[in-house]
């Protein structure tokens, strides 16, 4: 499997960020979901939080897309991950 760098991630995030219409907020945060390792709890602490801030998005299908994102597919990962998030998410 091929590294993933942290300026790869952080320009993913980045881009949905920008980006002004959902199929682009969408597209950022599906290639984002791909990129990013579920194994590395560290890169997961560390890019979890800005994918979180996507919760508030004006976009009801970003939003719905990133629940589905967290719950799916850190539900049934390994339990620490999973902690780690919801510490975050109570943090905000």
């Amino acid at each position: 499997m091929a590294v993933t760098s942290r300026e790869k991630l952080a320009s993913l995030v980045h881009s949905a960020k920008l980006a002004i219409d959902i199929p682009s907020k969408i597209e950022s945060l599906r290639r984002l979901k791909v990129e990013l390792p579920q194994e590395d709890p560290v890169l997961l602490t560390e890019f979890l939080p800005p994918i979180f801030d996507f919760l508030s998005d004006q976009f009801s299908p970003v939003r719905k897309f990133v629940t589905e994102y967290v719950l799916f597919e850190h539900l049934f990962c390994d339990f620490r991950i999973l902690l780690i998030a919801l510490v975050l998410v109570v943090e905000f």
